[in-house]
């Protein structure tokens, strides 16, 4: 019976390193296969060793998250961001390590975003004023619609147009039909010249 080694492989919590734990078995010498350890001679056991392995770097690799929200809503100008990172592989997760360590290119951690032109106030004609003397209103119609042409909700009110405003014909309306009754009107009397006084008949005049 001779003693022999075997090895474990595993990783040390450090970057690009694992290691191997040698460890005693006592094996059959014609045969190579294990035995019982009290086969062997006890003062022959060869001390347990650990030594490193693969030491080279594990592969880096471009790490990219999410696009963030366009920081416009239309127009142009408006851009998204995400995190972009070189990470290392390391047992089941990954590390984040510097940027030097992963291969050019480096994803883009920027783009525009929303290019397309803003909804926007549209306004008609006039109307004729509500009324055909003095003062009266005009109006029109006030729409917002988008790039398409479509009805939208997305125009800014502090922008909206006036659909109204004052308008004067520039003629005095007429009395009320009330005033103009003869029994509203100042009261007057005709005086005629006094006629012919004829003997024998009432004099009349003023």
């Amino acid at each position: 019976m001779r003693p022999s080694t075997e090895g474990v492989n595993s990783n040390f919590d450090r970057p690009h390193a694992g290691y191997q734990m040698l460890s005693a078995v006592c094996e059959e010498e014609s045969s190579g296969r294990r035995v019982s350890e009290d086969l062997c001679d006890p003062s022959s056991r060869p001390v347990p060793a650990i030594l490193t392995c693969n030491p080279h770097a594990c592969p880096t690799t471009w790490q990219t998250g999410e696009w963030g929200t366009c920081s416009v809503s239309c127009g142009s100008g408006g851009y998204q961001l995400r995190e972009v990172f070189c990470a290392e592989p390391r047992n089941t997760s990954v590390v984040r390590v510097a940027d030097h360590n992963c291969a050019p290119p480096r994803p883009r951690h920027r783009r525009g975003c929303n290019p397309h032109k803003c909804p926007r106030w549209y306004d008609g004609i006039w109307s004729e004023c509500s009324t055909t003397c003095g003062d009266g209103v005009q109006t029109r119609v006030v729409l917002c619609r988008d790039a398409e042409g479509r009805s939208s909700q997305q125009c800014e009110d502090a922008l909206r147009p006036t659909n109204t405003r004052p308008c004067r014909i520039g003629v005095a309306c007429p009395l009320p039909s009330t005033l103009a009754h003869p029994r509203h009107q100042p009261y007057t009397r005709e005086c005629r010249p006094a006629p012919v006084v004829v003997p024998g008949a009432l004099p009349d005049g003023c």
